[in-house]
């Protein structure tokens, strides 16, 4: 179980590493866009799509192996359950705030535009300002995914072989993300 959940991690630390190297090398992102006449946003939101598939597909395999590499522990163990509910309930503020912070920024403020020579105007509105504003909006509404969606789906045998490992690690992620795009 400890390989597999290394596996995942490696999966899940593989947007973030992207994020990286498009935040502190942008022009190496600019220059590969204008030499296939797309736009540097655009192609970065298609490519996070694929990222987050790799991440799903990591811990779904994940998810898989140490369920014993069988869906049948799931149809004899899975219930849902107020846990489960408060999970959903979770998982749906953070895509609540998700679609927040895409209506604040729109597709050039999400995805780097400022970084690729664009004009993006700072936004005041919720979630980046205003009475209940929070520090890095997106990536608290992608936590609170994370952990609505690895609750919905975990079993106590996750728990016990690597589900808190992943979390943790998926927040160190995202904190790494958060202090890259506002130290570097």
């Amino acid at each position: 179980a400890m390989s597999a959940t290394a596996a995942a991690c490696v999966g899940v630390a593989i947007p973030h590493a992207v994020y990286l190297v498009m935040w502190t090398r942008p022009e190496m992102w600019v220059k590969r866009c204008k030499k296939i006449k797309r736009d540097p946003c655009k192609e970065m939101a298609w490519w996070m799509v694929v990222m987050k598939g790799i991440q799903a597909l990591a811990v779904l395999l994940w998810l898989w192996n140490v369920g014993g590499g069988s869906g049948r522990i799931w149809w004899e163990r899975w219930s849902f359950s107020s846990y489960r509910a408060l999970s959903l309930i979770l998982l749906c503020a953070g895509q609540y705030l998700n679609i927040a912070c895409y209506k604040a920024l729109g597709l050039e403020g999400i995805y780097y535009g400022v970084r690729y020579g664009k004009k993006v105007p700072w936004s005041y509105a919720w979630p980046y300002g205003g009475k209940f504003s929070l520090r890095h909006p997106q990536y608290v509404a992608s936590v609170m995914t994370v952990w609505g969606t690895m609750a919905f789906l975990c079993l106590d045998v996750h728990y016990l072989n690597g589900a808190y490992t992943i979390l943790a690690f998926w927040i160190l992620c995202y904190l790494g993300t958060a202090m890259s795009e506002d130290l570097l």
